[in-house]
């Protein structure tokens, strides 16, 4: 990660503030896709400010008969907006 300020900074993966944006992003998904995912935890993560802050996460999700895979979820969030958080992106990863 970088120290140039402005730059991303790592997060931490057992913060409730961040674990609720892993949660709403896995939620937010689904109400977009239909799909019927489940939020499990945040692997690793970092956020970056940028008019607000943008959260770039790795989330492990259960993607159906207890089968979890990880997932990145892209989340801008600008407390002053209505509403306050964007889902830029959600994707599986490959897994290792």
């Amino acid at each position: 990660m970088s120290s140039v300020p402005g730059g991303p900074v790592p997060v931490d993966p057992n913060d409730p503030h961040v674990r609720d944006i892993g949660e709403w992003a896995v939620k937010e998904h689904n109400k977009k896709s239909g799909d019927s995912l489940k939020f499990l935890e945040v692997v690793s993560g970092s956020k970056q400010i940028v008019s607000g802050v943008l959260y770039k996460l790795v989330l492990l999700v259960d993607v159906g008969a207890n089968y979890p895979r990880k997932y990145e979820a892209k989340v801008w969030e600008q407390p002053w907006v209505v509403p306050p958080r964007k889902l830029e992106s959600f994707h599986v990863l490959l897994q290792d």
